[in-house]
């Protein structure tokens, strides 16, 4: 099965894993600050939040390649904001429960965690309850409900209270996006753009007309030109994580759509630059900003040189800067200080792009070399058989493979025919029973599938609901030839595809 891009017109394969497999090992490698969290009680179980809605799970570890499954720490380790670059969110803490939220335009206590002895996972406003990865106090089993905090007094085993963070891989490869479907991929194409509320436009306080802006191509930051109170896209989207105004000013300046924070390295008339967060964030991540000056605005200054501010000036001249040149710092006892300040003006709520969670795809036997058909001209409960039969690719075999949505990243999938836009479903109630169909407009235990690789590199399908494999039924005849069901007990030549 080949994954590829399913928003019409163009036909990049993204990679021949599905998504939810190990990160292919050749190529270039590198490590971001993204990090997958696993509970010490139950290692083979991980944090991840969920699609559908602003619930978090615990998921299969096999799920630690999916997005929604890795998490940037943002701050240090007594106080960071655990922030899902997927659904643009943070993990937030209210009254027991947790739930995905958007960030507010000031980051609160409620949106911020701290470690407990390098391993405790709790809100910093509430130092009693941590993150609790067990069904119920003393089950002994892992939570099959959204996850809630519990007090440690309460707990058997202080292990479930427990988490460890683990770099996620990185694998560059040239001409092609990630194992993953990942947001802002190269050739990814978005679904349903996630509104987001807490971002900032960052103005200048000389020309309001200016405001800053993360490059999409290098790791810059430029001075553009905006005379609207709407933002000209969603590079110019801030996120302050932190304490902003009043005495201990601590702050980091986060972009969602690059998902880095800006930077500033060092040096006078040093420049901005755009980074992975750092955990834990070092001062050159952070910024501070200054008292209101006559004019309305505040000095944006490095944390790590309080005399080195934002500077919106051009070089040379007393003219903005040129939206080719990087933005630099520069001291306040220079003069030019009004060009030194900036205002922060809500955006209201924006739109970034998510990652798809369907990719096109066509179905083979390895078995026949036929390509699986969707039987839409039959009737009854024979409409949408499956069947390996066909010598090409036609509408009917064409199908969109997309990882499950019900409620949390299992592991699982769902395949819809791009021809009807129904999913598989296998019906135990056919004759022959467990039949594939085309036959469903949702997704139930059902609709659930699992994808397997074999050693020599093919795939098998197996239904979530009893780990059936799917085998195509080529000692079938006539009109029933190569049909599809899933009842076999293991994976021979007629349960292997690509």
């Amino acid at each position: 099965m080949s994954l590829r891009n399913c928003s019409g017109g163009s036909s990049q394969v993204w990679n021949d894993d599905p998504p939810y497999l190990e990160p292919p090992t050749s190529g270039s490698s590198s490590v971001q600050t993204s990090v997958y969290i696993v509970s010490s009680a139950f290692p083979d179980k991980i944090l991840c939040a969920s699609r559908l809605d602003a619930n978090v799970w615990l998921a299969p570890v096999i799920a630690r390649a999916d997005p929604y499954c890795q998490w940037q720490q943002i701050g240090e380790p007594n106080k960071f904001v655990l922030y899902n670059t997927q659904k643009h969110q943070a993990v937030t803490y209210s009254g027991g429960a947790v739930s995905m939220k958007d960030l507010q335009a000031d980051t609160t206590g409620d949106e911020q965690y701290s470690e407990w002895n390098g391993s405790g996972l709790g809100p910093y406003q509430d130092s009693l309850r941590w993150l609790d990865a067990e069904k119920s106090p003393g089950s002994g089993v892992p939570a099959t409900d959204p996850l809630t905090t519990q007090s440690w007094r309460v707990v058997n085993d202080i292990k479930v209270l427990s988490w460890s963070a683990v770099p996620v891989p990185v694998v560059n490869r040239l001409g092609q996006a990630t194992t993953t479907l990942a947001a802002n991929a190269p050739g990814s194409p978005a679904s349903s753009p996630a509104a987001m509320s807490g971002l900032v436009a960052i103005r200048s306080g000389r020309w309001a007309d200016y405001i800053l802006c993360a490059d999409p191509a290098d790791q810059q930051v430029h001075l553009r030109y905006s005379p609207s109170s709407q933002i000209p896209d969603q590079y110019c989207a801030w996120q302050h994580i932190g304490r902003m105004y009043g005495d201990g000013s601590q702050f980091a300046l986060y972009n969602p759509m690059k998902s880095q924070v800006m930077a500033y390295e060092g040096g006078d008339v040093g420049p901005l630059v755009m980074e992975n967060p750092a955990f834990p964030a070092g001062n050159d991540q952070y910024f501070s900003i200054g008292n209101t000056e006559d004019w309305g605005a505040r000095a944006l200054q490095s944390f790590l040189d309080s005399g080195q501010n934002v500077d919106a000036k051009a070089s040379g001249s007393d003219d903005p800067r040129p939206a080719t040149d990087p933005v630099h710092t520069r001291g306040w006892r220079n003069g030019y200080q009004q060009e030194l300040t900036w205002n922060l003006q809500p955006t209201g709520s924006y739109s970034l792009p998510r990652g798809t969670d369907c990719a096109s795809t066509s179905i083979t036997s390895v078995a026949n070399q036929h390509y699986v058909s969707a039987e839409l001209g039959y009737s009854g409960d024979q409409s949408g058989m499956l069947r390996a039969r066909s010598t090409g690719i036609g509408p009917w075999e064409q199908f969109d493979l997309c990882r499950s949505i019900r409620f949390m990243p299992t592991g699982s999938y769902a395949i819809r025919s791009a021809n009807s836009n129904q999913y598989i479903t296998a019906v135990d109630s056919n004759n022959p029973p467990a039949m594939l169909r085309v036959a469903r407009d949702t997704i139930s235990t059902d609709e659930e599938f699992y994808i397997t690789r074999t050693n020599d590199g093919t795939y098998a399908l197996s239904r979530a609901r009893n780990m059936s494999y799917v085998t195509a039924q080529l000692d079938y005849s006539g009109a029933q030839y190569g049909m599809l069901r899933a009842h076999a007990g293991g994976i021979g030549p007629w349960e292997q595809f690509q």
